[in-house]
């Protein structure tokens, strides 16, 4: 029996993980993924994002800081200049692992490995594993 208690987080980390797979708010945490904190012209920059984008890239900044998937860098932010960076707590209750086509193609071995774990574990074999184009990975933890 599922406790309400981890049904909210389920939920929330369901939630999170859509918010994440937006392409551009995917691209943000990748960017910021090793650790690193960058302004929004920055990440502007690296994206190369388009004025079209560019305008909305604040509200996609927002969408991820208030699902507690990055945070302003208090430090490095002057005026209206904002600093982001990955927000990595200490002891995480949920995470997520997301991968895309191009980062599977890119870690095949690793992912071969995980896939034929799960299938060992599920004693259901993972057929087409080539044609795999999305694998989302939530991990619910004890308090």
């Amino acid at each position: 029996m599922v406790k309400l208690k981890d049904s909210l987080l389920r939920e929330h980390l369901t939630k999170a993980t859509k918010v994440a797979l937006h392409p551009i708010r995917r691209k943000v945490l990748k960017l910021l993924k090793d650790g690193s904190s960058l302004s929004t012209i920055d990440i502007i920059d690296r994206l190369d994002l388009n004025k079209e984008d560019r305008y909305n890239l604040y509200h996609h900044l927002t969408i991820l800081e208030n699902f507690n998937l990055i945070k302003k860098d208090t430090k490095l932010s002057i005026g209206k200049t904002q600093y982001y960076k990955i927000n990595k707590p200490k002891n995480p209750i949920m995470m997520a692992y997301s991968y895309d086509e191009d980062e599977i193609k890119e870690n095949k071995d690793e992912i071969s490995t995980i896939l034929d774990s799960l299938s060992k574990i599920e004693n259901h074999k993972i057929g087409n594993k080539d044609k795999i184009k999305s694998i989302e990975i939530n991990i619910l933890c004890k308090k």
